[in-house]
């Protein structure tokens, strides 16, 4: 195999969030380019959906940090159908509206379904783990310690000593907070994420891919 075959054959690492399927009142919320009717959340749906498959290949690792869709069927079609569908391999982290069994999710093509998941020195989660108060007002520390307490208890210092916090949840904002922890926002409607997944590459994050992909690995041996 000669080095550009390796690097096109190379599976990418991508991170997304907050896809919001079916969700009307997600389209004022975030400025969304999209008309506030059935019509228009239709083309938003499809949209995001689009702009997902031209991003990722087959062959792609792709963490989605939750709040998928608020209906398990869109236009007709299950959400099982819909995210088998989506090229790559795929691993879930919950969000707050990601309401359904594991079971569900595991039909939707996922590999696994969590709360959080921390490789090295990141955190990913679908809350940025901040003391800042969301878009609703609450603070979303004290979202994220409910959230990971109803099923995995409490870790130690909210971030198991990571200072990388990859998260979603936060749409179009940034988490600016002098706390020492760098966050990265995964969501869609993030402005420089182009309502698309966001690559970490191999040659940027290195230590983050070796982990991730030594992880779907034993996943996919697992399965």
């Amino acid at each position: 195999m000669t080095a550009v075959q390796d690097r096109v054959d190379a599976p990418r690492l991508f991170i997304t969030s907050d896809l919001h399927l079916g969700h009307k009142a997600i389209i004022e919320y975030c400025d969304r380019p999209f008309d506030i009717t059935e019509q228009g959340l239709e083309e938003c749906d499809d949209f995001l959906l689009a702009q997902y498959r031209n991003t990722v290949n087959e062959n792609d690792m792709v963490i989605f940090l939750g709040d998928l869709t608020f209906k398990k069927n869109h236009k007709g079609q299950k959400m099982t159908e819909i995210f088998n569908e989506l090229p790559g391999r795929k691993v879930l982290i919950r969000g707050n509206h990601d309401w359904y069994r594991d079971s569900f999710y595991r039909k939707c093509g996922f590999l696994s379904v969590n709360r959080y998941l921390i490789f090295g020195n990141y955190f990913l989660c679908h809350f940025p783990v901040s003391g800042k108060p969301d878009y609703h007002g609450r603070f979303m520390d004290e979202e994220y310690c409910s959230f990971v307490k109803a099923t995995h208890g409490f870790i130690g210092n909210k971030t198991g000593n990571c200072t990388v916090v990859i998260h979603g949840h936060t749409h179009t904002q940034s988490v600016d907070e002098d706390d020492g922890i760098t966050r990265y926002n995964c969501c869609v409607d993030y402005k420089p994420n182009h309502y698309a997944p966001v690559e970490f590459s191999k040659e940027k994050f290195p230590d983050l891919y070796t982990e991730v992909a030594a992880y779907f690995q034993a996943l996919e041996e697992n399965s």
